[in-house]
């Protein structure tokens, strides 16, 4: 018998590779599992998806959210185009594709959905229950320094006015939440749920082998790795930098990045122009991280902002040590429980499953990235992975990650959601 009628998922694509796209693909699949009607539908089909299971749909447009693809007159066009698109078009097509389909429950991903889907509930009565999942702060994504147009439409519009007519949000952290509420949004619309982890997986998924072509970048180094999109608020580039002088102490110390995105171009010049081709990797998107996180010696984590992010959760599972930017929000939640969200502390902190490094500044100056001199925040970052390659005992104390993996484990973090799924519709 189905379950709490019939459930959407709304996400711009499921990519390989993106935080959302595969969280969407995580909970469809899991309620799917027990016993729920589980739909998919994205903006756009892309060749590489996440695995999923249940109903899949898609408007089959042109993907207009991939950042850096265009430039110029184009990219303005395109802007136009998609904003039309995003507030006259998809609220109509949405409201007819859940009424075609008899949706009950629509549960929304990321800001390209958001805005659509709750107007179409505001102005052309979509009767569904919509639920909308919110993955990174407001206050670091869209700000009026950086992008006014940006923050009206997402900060104003979007979270301070439509997130209210939501029947529910779902912030990925405590962090968010306490935004959120700071934002005006009623806090009994409010339930933070973790993002979930597949803990028995993620072990079977670590004895799969490394692929060949990269059994060298591995063997007789002390690797770093950092997994995330290559754009700005992964601050891979800070990274980058802060490694330089690790390799100068340690010729065989080597960083390894996955992932792709718009500044893969200007890492690629850096390393470069930073003579570090034989030290630092880049190299793409994997369906399977988990061999090369256990063949790594250290996670590192380099973010300016997040949400809840989800491969710091991955790297717990494989029990390496982690050094992570006490970036706002997520990290701190995630490898220092002990903490509170606001609670002042020294850097860098040796938290119970991870080592707090002081975040790098998310001022203007970085939008010059590439140019700007090493910060205090790069020599404290590469002192720290300088200390991790010294001292045995240090990485043998944060080697027990998969104890605190074990809170973000699906079956606890699905039943959270089941319950919230039904709340009003059973």
């Amino acid at each position: 018998m189905v379950k709490g009628g019939k459930i959407l998922l709304i996400i711009p694509t499921l990519k390989l590779g993106g935080g959302a796209e595969k969280i969407a693909s995580i909970l469809g699949t899991r309620l799917y599992e027990i016993g729920y009607d589980i739909s998919y539908l994205t903006y756009s089909k892309e060749n590489n998806e996440y695995n999923f299971k249940g109903q899949y749909f898609s408007f089959n447009e042109e993907n207009l959210y991939s950042a850096g693809k265009i430039k110029g007159f184009k990219k303005l066009f395109s802007s136009i185009k998609n904003l039309f698109s995003l507030v006259f078009i998809k609220p109509k097509k949405i409201k007819g594709f859940c009424k075609k389909h008899e949706i009950v429950t629509i549960i929304s991903f990321l800001e390209p959905c958001h805005l659509p889907i709750l107007l179409s509930k505001v102005f052309l009565r979509n009767k569904c229950r919509i639920i909308v999942t919110l993955a990174t702060n407001p206050n670091s994504h869209y700000t009026k320094s950086k992008n006014l147009f940006g923050f009206f439409l997402w900060n104003i519009l979007t979270i301070r006015i439509l997130f209210r007519k939501a029947d529910l949000v779902i912030p990925v952290s405590k962090g968010i939440e306490k935004v959120l509420i700071e934002y005006g949004i009623a806090e009994n619309k409010i339930k933070t749920i973790y993002n979930p982890i597949d803990i028995n997986n993620s072990l079977k998924m670590l004895n799969e082998p490394l692929g060949s072509e990269y059994e060298d970048i591995f063997k007789d180094s002390f690797v770093f790795i950092n997994i995330g999109r290559l754009g700005p608020p992964k601050g891979q580039w800070l990274l980058i930098k802060s490694f330089t002088e690790v390799v100068k102490k340690y010729n065989y110390a080597k960083l390894v990045i996955l992932g792709e995105g718009s500044l893969e171009r200007e890492l690629k010049k850096l390393i470069t122009r930073l003579k570090l081709e034989k030290n630092v990797f880049l190299l793409g998107v994997h369906g399977n991280i988990f061999p090369f996180i256990k063949n790594s010696n250290c996670f590192v984590f380099s973010s300016l902002w997040e949400g809840l992010p989800y491969v710091l959760i991955e790297a717990l599972t494989s029990s390496i040590p982690i050094i992570s930017t006490d970036c706002f929000t997520g990290p701190r939640e995630i490898l220092c429980p002990e903490l509170k969200l606001t609670q002042k502390i020294e850097y860098p902190y040796f938290g119970r499953f991870g080592i707090l490094t002081k975040p790098f500044s998310t001022t203007k100056e970085n939008d010059k990235r590439m140019n700007i001199p090493l910060s205090k925040e790069g020599e404290m970052l590469q002192n720290l992975m300088i200390k991790i390659i010294e001292e045995k005992e240090l990485r043998q104390n944060y080697s027990n990650g998969i104890r605190r993996a074990k809170d973000f484990d699906e079956n606890k973090i699905i039943r959270i959601w089941e319950n919230q799924i039904n709340k009003k519709i059973s």
